[in-house]
């Protein structure tokens, strides 16, 4: 794990989201949605998945404050992406 990787992951993963989450904001209608994409590894012991789990975090923590604050005007979701028994992915909703 390296600094540059985790800095390519914060900024793939959680600042161009937040970017898009800007523009967009103000364009939504009541009632509209907005669903982020988690992982696991957010909230566990995976190796090797630092930076993406850094990224998911502070994506959680973003999804939850925004959540709070555009009620009832906008719901936000959020969904975590688990690794199955088999390797596959399967969707898991954490909220």
């Amino acid at each position: 794990m390296s600094l540059e990787t985790i800095k390519e992951d914060m900024q793939f993963n959680f600042f161009t989201m937040v970017n898009i989450v800007k523009e967009i904001i103000s364009k939504m209608y009541q009632g509209s949605s907005i669903v982020f994409f988690g992982i696991v590894a957010a909230g566990t012991d995976m190796y090797f998945y630092t930076g993406l789990a850094m990224a998911k975090g502070a994506t959680e923590g973003f999804a939850r404050l925004m959540a709070a604050e555009y009620a009832p005007r906008i719901r936000v979701n959020m969904t975590g992406q688990i690794i199955g028994i088999d390797g596959g992915l399967s969707t898991l909703n954490v909220n």
